[in-house]
């Protein structure tokens, strides 16, 4: 058996229901991704017509969501660190609305729930897909603590602090 070639969570939550999901999977091909996002939208949600923030919405599997619901008719807001990937997404998806900002970041959070409902009072789902994976040796001396928490800032305490 192939070893898999990324683990991938993934946590959706929207207001309007208050319904929260955590989904964890192991994938070996890209193609697999798509699949997968592709059947656990249309198992979930609504589809059509709303106004959705995607975290890490720039790359990966954040940039088949925007793909995907963009398709269908929903106005899309997508975060990330990166401006140069965001303005690559916009020029993909020139629909799309870009902010820079950094789930592991609480004050960027704020700033960006400041704007983002002032501009789309109508946002009624927010996709948490921002996330890394880091490989840290822990058996090698490493005094870089920010480092070593910079995994679990963004994995875990982003979406409960987007939440």
């Amino acid at each position: 058996m192939r070893k898999p070639s990324r683990c991938i969570k993934i946590f959706i939550s929207w207001s309007r229901s208050g319904f929260d999901s955590l989904f964890s999977a192991l994938f070996f091909e890209t193609n697999e991704i798509k699949v997968l996002v592709t059947l656990y939208l249309k198992a979930i949600m609504q589809l059509t017509k709303n106004t959705i923030l995607i975290t890490g919405g720039a790359s990966g599997i954040g940039l088949e969501f925007v793909r995907q619901l963009t398709a269908l008719n929903n106005t899309i807001l997508i975060t990330g660190r990166d401006q140069s990937k965001l303005e690559n997404a916009k020029k993909m998806f020139p629909k799309i609305h870009t902010f820079q900002s950094d789930v592991s970041d609480p004050k960027a959070i704020i700033a960006l729930f400041d704007r983002v409902t002032k501009e789309f009072p109508e946002l009624n789902i927010l996709i948490n897909n921002a996330g890394i994976m880091k490989s840290i040796n822990l058996h090698e001396a490493n005094d870089d603590l920010i480092e070593l928490t910079k995994e679990i800032d963004i994995n875990l305490y982003g979406p409960i602090r987007m939440t």
